[in-house]
């Protein structure tokens, strides 16, 4: 078996805490069930699945990974002939086992209160749990099993994600996981469907004209997402553990995300809103991918060797190396040009065509250029914190401080155009100051390419 796994579940399920926890849980349901009634204490009894799985479980998921290396273990761990499948899914659910253990316990006493409640999943709860689960069926704990597993997946993807940063106060960065986790998984058992607000009645969602219960589609949705997550995980294993992992992970998420959210159709209150046309799927297409672009940016890392071996890859042609030493952003990037181009030729053929729509595409692409080379300006020397925390305050003043400045003084719109994308307006006003600001950016990282460029261009860059 696998040894992580195993080494995890020597020291997870020692004979106190198997003990221990099926006694707490049984007097917290007793204590609600006396207090109140079987379906009081049913209700509680759900809802302990949900605080062990993802509450205490995305915790436990981040710290699998961030504590070993706060313990000085990860080091070893890495150097161990255990591959990096084995390594993820040994970490995932090892880590977590003691709360799935709990959780299973939980579901046993669900069951034996439904039972005698007589009601099955259909409960009588206080009125502000009611209001807080509005959905008390059959589906609960299912969702709840559900969305468990997306946070502890998610949690342990982005404990990876922030350990190839290599930041400090790592204690600090597991609390910050395990929130983005629970943030994450919460909407699909609070809010009936993903992306939509819990207090928005959602009658019918369709799916490229696939009609879905809200409920079924928020299960589909998180055991889909589950799937990524764990492919995620088992990528940035890979990494970890030096082992060549290439851009085609990366490049089927970022096909599938705006394929699968062009794809969604919400009846709201009986009013089933009409297909959308091609142009509309092709810029929900654009607006995803750049957003996905923005993000591999700022999350991957960066400086001069890394990116003088993608460079010097290109130019010899080996696809083996480029194929790895490609930066994600890349490889998004090139989709939402794609995209870019598709969006604008329809809006041009279009009978409905929007004044500006082209200039304003074309804005956001150079606004992602300017941006992008504005943070690899200073994030080249290797600077990580430094850098990704000046690119941040640079990019607040200019989408937020500047614009603000400009309106409160009363200037013309076109000026706010500069700094900020907006619809409308003259297209040659909207698209060449921030393509000079393009320029000025790309200039700024070739002047600090320029001043950290090692030993010479004849030296082959070292791998990163």
């Amino acid at each position: 078996m696998n040894p992580e796994f195993m080494r995890n579940l020597w020291s997870e399920l020692s004979a106190h805490r198997l003990i221990a926890m099926p006694l707490v849980l049984g007097l917290v349901v007793a204590v609600a069930w006396v207090g109140g009634s079987a379906g009081t204490a049913a209700w509680v009894a759900n809802a302990a699945i949900g605080v062990l799985l993802i509450l205490w479980g995305a915790r436990l998921s981040a710290d699998s990974v961030l504590g070993e290396v706060v313990d000085r273990t990860w080091d070893s761990q890495r150097m161990s002939a255990i591959g990096p499948w084995a390594m993820t899914w040994g970490k995932l659910f090892g880590s977590t086992v003691y709360v799935w253990y709990g959780a299973f316990l939980c579901l046993v006493l669900a069951f034996v209160t439904t039972h005698i409640q007589g009601t099955g999943y259909v409960m009588s709860v206080p009125r502000a749990a009611d209001r807080l689960l509005p959905v008390f069926d059959w589906w609960l704990p299912v969702k709840i099993f559900a969305a468990g597993v997306l946070a502890q997946a998610l949690a342990l993807f982005v404990a990876l994600l922030l350990l190839r940063g290599r930041p400090s106060k790592l204690r600090l960065r597991v609390t910050l996981t395990q929130a983005l986790a629970i943030a994450a998984a919460s909407p699909f058992v609070f809010g009936g469907s993903l992306f939509f607000s819990p207090f928005t009645e959602i009658s019918q969602i369709q799916w490229y004209g696939i009609d879905f219960p809200p409920h079924q589609f928020a299960l589909i949705t998180n055991l889909v997402f589950v799937g990524w997550a764990v492919f995620g995980c088992y990528c940035l294993m890979r990494l970890e553990l030096q082992c060549r992992t290439g851009f085609l992970g990366w490049l089927c998420f970022t096909l599938f995300l705006p394929i699968y959210l062009a794809g969604i159709e919400v009846d709201r209150l009986g009013a089933l809103r009409p297909a959308e046309r091609a142009l509309d799927w092709w810029l929900t297409a654009f607006q995803v991918t750049l957003a996905l672009t923005y993000i591999a940016a700022f999350v991957e890392p960066k400086g001069i060797l890394r990116l003088r071996r993608w460079l010097h890859d290109l130019a010899t042609g080996s696809y083996e190396r480029v194929r790895t030493s490609t930066p994600s952003w890349v490889v998004s990037g090139a989709i939402c040009f794609i995209c870019a181009v598709a969006a604008i030729a329809l809006s041009a053929t279009g009978a409905d065509a929007v004044p500006g729509f082209a200039a304003f595409i074309v804005a956001l692409m150079l606004f992602a250029v300017r941006d992008i080379a504005l943070l690899y300006a200073l994030t080249l020397d290797g600077r990580r914190r430094r850098g990704h925390l000046a690119a941040l305050v640079y990019l607040a003043v200019l989408y937020v401080l500047l614009p603000a400045l400009l309106a409160g003084a009363g200037l013309d719109d076109e000026l706010i155009r500069m700094f900020r994308p907006e619809l409308g307006g003259d297209p040659l006003q909207s698209t060449v100051p921030v393509a000079a600001q393009a320029l000025a950016a790309l200039a700024l990282a070739a002047i600090k390419w320029r001043r950290l460029r090692p030993l010479g261009d004849s030296e082959q860059p070292a791998a990163a």
